[in-house]
């Protein structure tokens, strides 16, 4: 399978461009068909998980914000490894209780 430009691999920037599930299919049965292995295998997991990429194809909505509060906590643990109890740990994670 070739880009447009020669170059082997698949057009992935441009796959928000593909409006139906077919062209995206059809893509990744040539990707299936590749000589180059690491695109091979790629286009299988793809083809496992078709319901995943028509998803991210068809719905605009996207995980971005679940990513950045799971970045953010990650952070926050690495930062006070060692240095703190799970109390501490728990009051810089949660947000503050606001009681009257």
């Amino acid at each position: 399978m070739l880009a447009s430009n020669g170059a082997p691999g698949m057009s992935l920037a441009n796959s928000r461009n593909i409006s139906t599930v077919a062209k995206a299919s059809g893509k990744i049965d040539d990707a299936i068909e590749s000589e180059l292995i690491p695109i091979m295998r790629f286009a299988r997991v793809l083809r496992r998980d078709i319901d995943a990429v028509n998803n991210a194809i068809e719905l605009p909505r996207g995980n971005g914000q679940a990513e950045g509060q799971i970045n953010r906590l990650k952070a926050l643990k690495r930062a006070m490894y060692g240095r703190a109890g799970p109390e501490l740990l728990r009051a810089r994670m949660l947000p503050p209780r606001h009681t009257k």
